[in-house]
């Protein structure tokens, strides 16, 4: 599903209906950047934040090594499987975090010198 006006509705959709969902949100959809945080990672955090207060299982994943759509809002099934599956997920998000504190603290280091 591409980012457009359909994003949001299929995002409720799922939520309501517990259905498995896999949306890439379009990087280039400024109009619905929202006003507190008008960028790219602002939108996924909104559509991620939205679809789960309506009720939705999503978690967020990221593409590596893409240049611009770097992030995937997930529906798993309600399975054992979609359980284990969302496990990895957040192992691999909490080792992306880790990671990008690890690199932000040496850029911070090596611009001291």
């Amino acid at each position: 599903l591409y980012g457009d006006e359909a994003t949001t509705p299929c995002l409720q959709y799922a939520s309501s209906s517990r259905v498995p969902c896999l949306v890439v949100p379009c990087n280039e959809c400024v109009r619905f950047f929202p006003p507190h945080q008008r960028n790219y990672e602002g939108y996924a955090q909104a559509l991620l934040a939205d679809a789960n207060a309506k009720g939705g299982r999503f978690q967020r994943a990221v593409l590596q090594c893409t240049p611009f759509s770097r992030v995937l809002l997930v529906q798993l099934p309600d399975t054992e499987q979609g359980q284990r599956t969302r496990q990895q997920l957040d192992i691999v998000q909490q080792q992306l975090c880790q990671q990008q504190f690890l690199q932000q603290h040496q850029q911070q280091q090596m611009q001291q010198m």
